[in-house]
């Protein structure tokens, strides 16, 4: 199982931007050409600078998306993708809402916002990435039409053939309750709507369980990442992530099961202390070996070059 892994690509419909993504763009599909063709292709959020205008993700695929998977031959259907906290509508952002968010101190609380699923506390709570998660199902309006997908607010499964092997990819929301200001250790996921995901694949019967997010575990609020840590260490082979614009890998052990997780090199990014670039992954899944390729962007020579480390 081939994978190419790409984060926050961070897409401006401006001028100066377009021209800055299109040269890199062009230098990704360059050096993606010596890579050959992959069975699949993971987006793990900030596909856009900013969520407010609907048609940047739209083009944002177009200019980046598509041309990676043409250029690799990975089809739409093979395409994964999560939201970033930079892929949420900041104006419609609810502080009323967000602060009775943050006040919750128990797992209970969550769930309780989500499955009362009131307009004016969960629909609310949902309205800043609305624009993403219409971009999210009409993506995948084939796959859901087939039920090989199914895509809600704040997470997606999806069910795939690799030759002998069912693969479950389970995609979830981090960026829910993101301001983009002081997310670190005030995000949240409820514990249930990922139990939902996890159940989808169980009953597809999967071999293998992947799990895509954009923002680390550590940007949760403490009591919500104790409480989705072991879940999810527990129940997934695979986790890909975004938003440190840096390589991290990490290996957790589980009594007699295991997790592999990585966050990926920004596909944009102007902070200084964040690295361009992409990842591919080569795993064999009877052995369990996997194999690691890492390409950097080298500003003055505006190539992709082998990580060394």
């Amino acid at each position: 199982m081939k994978i190419l892994h790409l984060s926050d690509f961070h897409y401006k419909s401006d001028k100066k931007g377009v021209a800055a993504q299109n040269m890199l763009v062009e230098k990704l599909l360059q050096s993606l050409q010596a890579v050959g063709p992959l069975d699949l292709f993971f987006f793990t959020g900030d596909l856009v600078f900013s969520g407010t205008n609907p048609q940047d993700f739209t083009s944002a695929y177009e200019d980046l998306l598509k041309k990676v998977g043409e250029q690799l031959s990975i089809p739409k259907s093979m395409v994964f993708m999560c939201a970033g906290n930079h892929d949420v509508d900041r104006k419609a952002i609810s502080e009323p809402i967000k602060d009775f968010i943050r006040n919750t101190k128990e797992p209970e609380e969550l769930t309780k916002i989500v499955e009362d699923d009131k307009d004016d506390v969960f629909g609310l709570s949902c309205k800043p990435t609305n624009n993403f998660h219409q971009f999210h199902k009409d993506f995948y309006r084939k796959g859901i039409e087939h039920e090989a997908d199914d895509v809600n607010r704040l997470y997606s499964t999806h069910i795939r053939q690799l030759g002998k092997w069912k693969i479950g990819i389970v995609t979830i929301n981090t960026a829910w309750c993101s301001s983009g200001n002081d997310d670190k250790e005030n995000l949240y996921f409820p514990r249930t709507e990922l139990e939902k995901a996890i159940e989808t694949l169980s009953k597809a019967k999967v071999n293998w369980k992947i799990l895509l997010l954009h923002h680390p575990l550590t940007d949760l609020r403490e009591y919500n990442k104790i409480d989705l840590e072991d879940l999810i260490y527990s129940e997934f082979h695979l986790m890909f992530s975004g938003h440190l614009h840096k390589r991290e890998d990490f290996i957790r052990l589980m009594q007699s099961e295991g997790i592999f997780g990585t966050y990926s090199h920004a596909a944009f990014t102007k902070k200084d202390e964040g690295k361009i670039g992409y990842t591919v992954l080569d795993i064999d899944l009877d052995t369990l070996e996997i194999s690691i390729q890492r390409h950097i962007l080298i500003m003055m020579k505006k190539i992709f070059s082998p990580s060394k480390k």
